[in-house]
């Protein structure tokens, strides 16, 4: 298994995503959030952009001086992989739209998120 990998965030790139830290900020709650949206994005693109078997993915969780945060890793294992990984880098979706999910389900709880989109 490769360790190669590059790091996305939770959402798609023109999407708002659960914030670190926020008004009603709980970390307990940040992470729940943080973690149904990168399942989400995760399922979204696996169904729409059809990665290669040799692209896997993983969420983790990256320390950081206000708490640790959530981030998507898409890991290859070839250079078929690496060359889709880094194409996807290149064009991200950047709606929900986009890798044929809708927001209104992935989010039961709005309250630590920003912008239109999720209030």
């Amino acid at each position: 298994m490769s360790e190669d990998y590059l790091g996305f965030g939770t959402t798609p790139i023109a999407e708002n995503c659960a914030q670190l830290h926020c008004d009603n900020y709980r970390y307990s709650e940040y992470l729940k959030r943080a973690r149904q949206e990168a399942r989400a994005f995760i399922e979204g693109i696996k169904q729409t952009l059809n990665p290669p078997d040799s692209v896997y993915f993983r969420i983790c969780t990256c320390p950081h001086d206000f708490g640790s945060y959530i981030e998507v890793r898409m890991y290859w294992e070839n250079e078929e992989g690496e060359e889709w990984v880094y194409n996807f880098e290149s064009h991200e979706p950047e709606t929900w739209e986009d890798i044929g999910i809708d927001w209104k389900k992935v989010y039961t709880d709005n309250s630590c998120y920003e912008g239109e989109n999720h209030v």
